[in-house]
């Protein structure tokens, strides 16, 4: 067909209300009820073929209820993941010589089932799999997932219908967008069947060939969504599924030489060790693989003084505790001021919430349902524990948990009057709020201290009638969230309107829900010559984002840096430790990897990391050392000191078996934050004189972080090398 086409116009997926009476209801929970009736296996789909993994079996539940089994799963072995990555190699040089029309119709054809036949099945399942209530399975999947298929069918034609906009004469240029040279391995996670069923399709739809490792407790969902592609007319190969805890999967996935991508959704250390793994094997590849990660976040709602009360508490309540708090953008803390919170809005918040309707979703009246499975509801069980034994923290709202039937734990309020607590850094997932109550006048000083206190950047909002102090406050935090919302919760965001993604560690901002420009296609120009020759130029487009920068970072080994560098550095540590830094702890710091962050006003920030020597259980580990880490005084509480250690940690992470510091008191909550460890066993050194000598004085303020030597032996002690003044 030589017409030039146009792909149907999208629009967003009207939302079912299952209103009592209701035909789409009576559907609903028709399939809950026989869904829940009949447990399946839940197979892989290699090449088309159906069939179990090849390792240990593993029951899906309701969390809800989870004595109640929806299905099995087997995990896939290395040869399944060799297996799929055969067939997916296999399938794609038909998929990618069929027409964008032909995939597209695919697409938008599993779109129409989704709204039509399949609608109540896949809601149902995940209502059952996942303990989504029916207007959030219903918002996910179908609504959600169809929006995907459709708009992003409409934002791929705008991609390939892009060309180079002049030619030389005679000349005629032409942009092909080709698929990618491998394939691309998607990773999803278990709160959203949308994204599930986005990741591996959107790369699809451009022509690639995929390996989708779902979420475990997602398994039941994603066979069905398996089937409803098949139904929409996949070939066989193009998408092949491995169920499983992934790491096997990985162990092959990561280590081929035709990974072209990375398509994934899910906790910020997997995408990390994801990141780290490739970086490892980059000369192993074919190509350059593609990383799109969308990770964790810690997200913020701020509370002007002019915010109004009514528009607050509903922000805060469906923000913070829809879904249980897992969605990656849910509002997990909070920051009010005195006056708002200390008239009545307290009190009427946490009756709020300690009136939500919790419990088995297939009871349309709840408003919220379980946490996902043991491991997340040990982790908010542990987060609320350690809450109430914190001086500074008291629960002004919930607070208990129960796991005898389903993993329920109760929407929980935490008021801390410590801002730095880890309330407002760790991310817990689940159904739990950080309150911190600033004074009014020192809201621009709440700002500045929230700003990075997270390591995340995902979603945030705003809630204040005073436009102005609106406009203010999403400057001072233009880099502090992906999705920026202005009277409305940190959540909800709606594919073609608002497109969804974070940065910091909470992933590389792609947007999803927007046109994704060269991430799954490497344009390539055709350019034919006067000859008629044709020679194929790979380019390659680049992402600019320009705004004011308030502070400059820089890395260098300490041969390269100037002496006006070295004794800005001096100046600053002497400042900073108050006369109190010697000679001997400024050696220390030298002959390694410095961090060095400037602000207007000149250094702000400094740490540096050097080798060292460290026996544990009979081996001597080469360990990265932190030493000399200092923030200005005017500085202070802005986010620095956690800038410099991530740079830091890189170095670590990268090119030592092992990180260790030694820490006071005040500095010791930078570090355990960012997932420094305080050593329990016993610390010894190595003396020239007297051999290996313990130090018991060391032995509470020492500090590890697993490196490539990967966890210690905390009954082993640590024996480190010998130096001059403090030895730590």
């Amino acid at each position: 067909m030589d017409a030039v086409t146009q792909v149907p116009t999208p629009v967003n997926e009207p939302v079912h209300g299952y209103a009592p009476g209701s035909p789409e209801r009576a559907r609903l929970e028709a399939r809950l009820k026989e869904l829940a009736d009949n447990p399946v296996d839940l197979p892989c789909t290699i090449g088309g073929e159906k069939r179990m993994g090849g390792g240990e079996a593993f029951q899906v539940v309701q969390p809800h209820n989870h004595q109640a089994v929806l299905g099995t799963y087997r995990n896939a072995t290395q040869q399944d993941a060799q297996d799929a990555i055969d067939a997916a190699l296999a399938a794609a040089p038909a998929w990618r010589a069929l027409s964008f029309d032909d995939r597209a119709a695919i697409i938008l054809r599993a779109a129409e089932l989704l709204s039509g036949p399949w609608r109540e099945t896949l809601a149902a399942s995940t209502m059952l799999g996942q303990s989504k209530t029916a207007q959030q399975a219903e918002i996910d999947t179908p609504c959600e997932l169809i929006d995907f298929w459709r708009f992003n069918v409409s934002y791929a034609r705008k991609l390939l219908a892009e060309q180079p906009p002049a030619n030389s004469p005679g000349v005629w240029n032409r942009l092909d967008h080709r698929p990618l040279e491998g394939f691309v391995y998607a990773i999803t996670p278990f709160n959203f069947t949308a994204i599930a069923g986005n990741l591996p399709t959107a790369p699809a739809l451009m022509g690639n060939v995929v390996v989708w490792k779902p979420s475990p407790t997602q398994t039941h969902a994603a066979v069905l969504l398996m089937q409803l592609l098949e139904e929409a007319g996949l070939p066989k190969g193009v998408i092949n599924l491995v169920t499983g805890d992934g790491i096997e999967v990985s162990k092959v996935a990561l280590e081929h030489r035709d990974l072209a991508g990375i398509h994934f959704t899910g906790s910020t250390k997997t995408f990390q060790y994801l990141w780290k793994t490739v970086g490892n094997n980059i000369e192993k590849y074919r190509t350059y693989p593609r990383l799109v990660g969308e990770t964790g976040g810690k997200d913020f709602l701020v509370a002007h003084p002019s915010a109004d009360p009514a528009i607050l508490k509903t922000a805060l309540t469906r923000g913070a505790f829809e879904y249980q708090g897992q969605k990656c953008s849910a509002t997990s803390r909070a920051y009010i001021p005195a006056s708002l919170w200390n008239s009545g809005f307290k009190e009427e918040f946490a009756a709020e919430v300690d009136g939500i309707k919790m419990g088995d979703v297939t009871d349309l009246s709840n408003f919220i349902g379980a946490v996902i499975d043991e491991r997340a509801f040990a982790k908010n069980k542990a987060a609320i524990d350690r809450a109430k034994e914190d001086a500074t923290c008291t629960i002004v709202a919930g607070g208990t948990y129960d796991d005898s039937e389903g993993y329920f734990v109760r929407p929980t309020v935490i008021e801390c009057n410590d801002p730095e607590n880890e309330v407002f850094r760790t991310e817990y997932f689940g159904p739990i709020i950080a309150v911190h109550v600033y004074e009014d006048d020192k809201y621009d000083e709440m700002l500045t201290q929230m700003e990075s206190v997270s390591d995340y950047a995902l979603t945030g909002s705003v809630i204040a009638n005073d436009r102005a102090a609106a406009a203010y406050t999403a400057d001072k935090l233009r880099y502090a969230a992906g999705n920026f919302y202005i009277n409305d919760k940190s959540t909800g965001a709606v594919v073609g309107q608002q497109p969804f993604g974070g940065g910091r560690a909470s992933g590389t901002n792609d947007k999803a829900g927007a046109p994704q420009k060269g991430r799954t296609t490497r344009p390539a120009g055709v350019s034919p010559d006067r000859a008629g020759s044709v020679e194929p130029v790979e380019s390659h487009p680049a992402r600019s984002h320009t705004g004011p920068m308030t502070t400059r970072a820089h890395s260098a080994h300490t041969a390269d840096l100037t002496p006006a560098d070295l004794r800005a550095v001096r100046d600053l540590l002497d400042a900073a430790f108050d006369g109190d830094f010697s000679d001997e702890d400024w050696d220390h710091g030298l002959g390694g990897m410095h961090t060095l962050v400037y602000d207007a006003s000149g250094l702000a920030a400094h740490g540096a990391v050097v080798m060292r020597r460290v026996r544990h259980r009979g081996r001597w580990l080469r360990t990265g050392y932190v030493e000399n880490v200092a923030v200005r005084a005017d500085a202070r509480g802005t986010g620095l000191g956690g800038q410099v250690m991530a740079e830091l940690e890189r170095v670590v992470d990268r090119a030592y078996d092992l990180g260790a510091l030694s820490a006071s008191d005040a500095g010791a909550r930078l570090y355990t934050s960012r997932g420094w460890r305080l050593w329990r066993g016993e610390v010894h050194a190595l003396s020239p004189r007297d051999g290996i000598v313990r130090l018991p004085e060391e032995e509470d303020s020492t500090y590890v972080r697993t490196g490539l030597a990967g966890p210690l032996d905390p009954a082993q002690e640590l024996v480190f090398d010998w130096r001059d003044g403090d030895v730590l």
